[in-house]
């Protein structure tokens, strides 16, 4: 092997998003390929134009502006040097055609790609070969020689050629074996090229057997008549080396187009099959907790009801609000998964903190169902990993749920532990936390164990309870942007075990702690009945500003901040919240805090705020949004806002921010609110 072969292909990758260039580099397997990456067009082009690399990967790129001239620049810069761009696209077809019209660009993959798929792709368009290496094409002619000179050809690109003397013989042959490709003289003695062609377009189409005519004929209508009578092509004897096998690679490539389109309709129609009976089962378990909110509100109204039938009503709403808002999340999720916007966002966290919180939020359900809860750390772990928290809660919540939900008697125990870097072989160099979660249900089984990580496997009914499941197919998507991955094994009637894994990060030297749960629980327990106690007498003096359009909002957030002592002025669009603010600014009052819903009529929160910030508004205004994306949050940042509060709004953060840009009256410091109020 030369020098340069052993040089391994510079790749360049584009994308304005973190965390899709972080999945692309995943993709390619270091031994093979350096990675550069630009998140700019302009430092595309820049790398692009000094490093000349073998291969592009670019974000979605517009038809027109500065995305049109970055392709344009970049293909120019690459021109002479055959390196093949690749598009990593949420567009439809239309918007690929554009590309490939106005620019060359002809490969494409979807940014919801799977593992492995962008890596097996690169393969295929940079691993040169023969269009006939390892075909099998039959050649059908009654003399000796144009076999012979087809043999000599079409071998010569690693054909493997099988010969027939006549039609009879090679329909045989058909019918016995598999082949890529037919060529057939025309003008045979026992049975002729088009006698032997009108049998095997009986049972097999153009695209699935392409026969190409071989003919000495000049007559247009003969040559008409054999296209008409299924031939896909026809080369005149005698041939020119040149030119069959153009019309053979055109045949072969023609056919493996269309098979690829059939098969690509047939998974189109299916996943519209499937996503039918999935959003007609997703209304269902929308429904269902609606039903319990609103029939319930509805119990309330009667006065007759007893204390604890109350309590219990109230109970139930607040459980089926939970329903709801884990079902839009779920669904949100799986969408931006669907178009490869799922994204992470790393920091420190603790592992325990979330191992603690998740089994101090789901043990009341697993005892409403007679279940024990367990949790346990097996061995020393990382003090602080370097990982996504969001992401990483959502993880083990979704497991422990899923146990507890498919678990009708016994327990549900999750453990934690350690995974050193010598003995973590997903990531080298990098250790890893193992999450199990172990139940004592029914099990799953083993056909259909690898199932049950697909979004639609509860429609196809792989799920226990039927329903839809987004959970587990989220789930494992996020622990492989984590580092990790999800695993099951289970025993139909002895239960089931998920283990996921997440690589910690480069935190370097950690301190390592062995905390015992049942005692870390009572500690902070009672540190949280100290701090509710004090947040009910906590009092709160300033002038706040509440702009939203959902009444019911207005009306619970109003209730909230009036009782812990603010006064509060509350205002319906974007527009009304600008003028009122500025009003009072200029008469010498200004407000302390402003609380700004993002999307309202008029005028919405981010242009309302920037308008303000413009205008020399110098108070505070934190964003009330419904979104959990980084992306939407960190544009109210940009837009000027000091904070912001995610929906449902959380009582606790929502004193404490409060708290933060208010006059603070109370000779105690702001305690943490444990109540939460769902907005």
């Amino acid at each position: 092997m030369t020098k340069s072969e052993n040089r391994k292909r510079l790749v360049l990758v584009v994308d304005p998003s973190r965390t899709m260039r972080h999945l692309i580099r995943a993709e390619f397997n270091p031994a093979e390929y350096d990675i550069m990456e630009a998140a700019s067009g302009s430092a595309a082009y820049d790398i692009a134009a000094t490093h000349k690399p073998s291969l592009v990967t670019l974000g979605t790129v517009p038809t027109d502006g500065d995305g049109a001239e970055i392709c344009r620049r970049i293909t120019e810069s690459l021109s002479g040097l055959d390196s093949p761009i690749i598009v990593v696209t949420s567009h439809d077809p239309e918007h690929e055609r554009l590309l490939a019209s106005q620019f060359g660009v002809v490969h494409f993959i979807h940014k919801g790609f799977k593992p492995g798929a962008l890596a097996e792709y690169v393969r295929d368009i940079m691993t040169p070969t023969s269009a006939l290496e390892g075909r099998r094409i039959l050649v059908v002619d009654d003399s000796p020689l144009p076999r012979e000179c087809l043999r000599r050809t079409l071998g010569a690109q690693g054909a493997t050629i099988v010969e027939a003397e006549d039609g009879s013989t090679a329909l045989e042959l058909v019918a016995s074996q598999t082949f890529d490709l037919v060529i057939t003289d025309q003008f045979m003695s026992r049975m002729n090229g088009l006698e032997f062609m009108q049998v095997v377009r009986r049972t097999l189409t153009p695209d699935e057997l392409p026969i190409i005519l071989l003919s000495a004929a000049t007559c247009h209508s003969l040559l008409t008549a054999s296209l008409a009578g299924g031939a896909n092509d026809f080369v005149r004897k005698p041939f020119e080396a040149v030119e069959l096998l153009a019309r053979v690679n055109n045949c072969l490539r023609t056919s493996a187009l269309s098979k690829r389109l059939r098969t690509a309709i047939g998974e189109a129609e299916y996943a519209n099959r499937t996503k039918s009976a999935f959003f007609a089962s997703m209304s269902l378990e929308i429904r269902n907790p609606l039903t319990a909110v609103i029939g319930y509100a509805e119990q309330l109204k009667d006065a007759s009801l007893t204390s604890k039938e109350r309590t219990d009503a109230i109970t139930a709403i607040g459980r089926s609000g939970e329903q709801l808002i884990q079902l839009i999340d779920e669904i949100t999720d799986y969408a931006r998964i669907e178009t490869g916007r799922m994204s992470i966002d790393v920091e420190e966290v603790s592992p325990f903190d979330i191992l603690l919180d998740t089994y101090r939020r789901l043990r009341p359900r697993a005892e409403e169902k007679g279940l024990r809860l367990l949790a346990e750390v097996d061995g020393p772990i990382p003090a602080r990993i370097q990982s996504d928290p969001v992401r990483l809660r959502q993880i083990l919540e979704n497991l422990v749920d899923n146990a507890i939900k498919y678990t009708s008697n016994g327990h549900v125990r999750v453990t934690m532990r350690f995974i050193p870097a010598n003995l973590y072989e997903r990531r080298a160099g990098q250790s890893a936390i193992e999450l199990v979660v172990e139940d004592t249900g029914e099990g799953i089984d083993a056909r259909n164990i690898g199932a049950i990580f697909d979004a639609f496997s509860s429609v196809a009914g792989l799920s226990p309870a039927g329903g839809v499941e987004l959970g587990l197919a989220i789930s494992r998507h996020c622990a492989r942007m984590l580092g990790g991955n999800i695993v099951a094994t289970s025993v139909r009637g002895a239960g089931s075990t998920f283990t996921a894994t997440i690589a910690t990060g480069y935190a370097g030297d950690v301190a390592m702690i062995a905390p015992d749960v049942a005692s870390e629980l009572h500690r902070r327990e009672a540190a949280e009945r100290a701090a509710d106690a004090a947040c009910d007498r906590q009092v709160v003096s300033g002038d706040v500003l509440l702009a939203d359009d959902a009444v019911f909002n207005q009306r619970l957030l109003q209730r909230i901040l009036e009782k812990a002592g603010l006064r509060v002025t509350v205002v319906e669009n974007g527009r009304d919240a600008v003028d009122r603010a500025l009003a009072s600014q200029q008469a010498g009052a200004p407000f302390d805090l402003i609380l700004m819903d993002m999307q309202m009529p008029v005028l919405d929160g981010v242009d309302a705020t920037r308008e303000l910030r413009r205008r020399d508004f110098t108070g505070a205004i934190v964003a009330l949004t419904a979104s959990t994306s980084s992306e939407d949050r960190e544009a109210c940042l940009a837009a000027g806002c000091n904070d912001f509060l995610s929906k449902p709004i959380d009582k606790k953060r929502l004193l404490d921010v409060v708290s933060h840009f208010c006059a603070e009256k109370s000779s105690n410091p702001p305690q943490a609110c444990s109540a939460t109020a769902t907005t």
